[in-house]
């Protein structure tokens, strides 16, 4: 690459690679950008952001449906107590 003020003129070298080549690790590294790692995309943020918005919703979730559960049971024990109440009441006035 030589140096022209500032544009610079880019060159690229065409090769036939061996399949050990193709196949090596760091070929495969570089391939998938990993030379960019210092470029965040809005659409990383993004897809980051929604992943961490589902797990909060699991987790709030399961939280919501333990809350209810036991709500539910403690409604259920009043309820079964005032039954209870009720037939030893009916019991009594009974001869």
């Amino acid at each position: 690459m030589q140096n022209k003020g500032l544009w610079q003129e880019k060159t690229t070298e065409t090769r036939i690679l061996s399949v050990e080549e193709i196949f090596s690790a760091d070929f495969l590294f570089t391939l998938k950008g990993a030379n960019k790692m210092g470029s965040f995309n809005i659409g990383d943020i993004l897809f980051q952001l929604a992943a961490f918005l589902v797990l909060v919703a699991i987790i709030t979730g399961i939280g919501l449906l333990m809350k209810r559960a036991v709500s539910t049971d403690r409604r259920l024990k009043r309820i079964e107590e005032k039954v209870d109440e009720l037939k030893e009441e009916k019991r009594r006035e009974r001869p």
